[in-house]
């Protein structure tokens, strides 16, 4: 009974070892995709602002008659470069958090799976 016991505790703690690191691995993965997600938007945002920008200092090379209009499409244009990133970044944490979600689940039944096995 002793050798019988001590085996089902070392697989029971093999399984839970193993469930623990694919989670672990599973965060890590989440993270660096949130990572690169914000390092995108971020970098496409700064690209737009440098856009908008430029724009709008050739329009006061050009002439100051126009420099309302110009701002005004430099602002849209803006606006809506921060609307993408905005997206982009919402649709990529969406995606990483469902992943975390999933591999959170596949690790609990593992383990719940390694008790059930141990107990019968």
């Amino acid at each position: 009974l002793s050798s019988c016991i001590d085996v089902s505790l070392s697989h029971t703690l093999s399984c839970i070892d193993v469930s623990l690191s694919h989670l672990l691995s599973c965060i890590d993965v989440s993270l660096s995709y949130i990572s690169s997600c914000i390092d995108v938007s971020l970098s496409h945002l700064l690209s737009c602002i440098d856009v908008s920008l430029s724009y709008i200092l050739s329009c006061i090379d050009v002439s100051l008659i126009h420099l309302s209009s110009c701002i005004d499409v430099s602002l849209s244009h803006l606006l809506s470069c921060i609307d993408v990133s905005l997206i982009h970044l919402s649709s990529c944490i969406g995606v990483s958090l469902s992943h975390l979600l999933s591999c959170i689940d596949v690790s609990l039944s593992y383990i719940l799976s390694c008790i059930d096995t141990v107990e019968s």
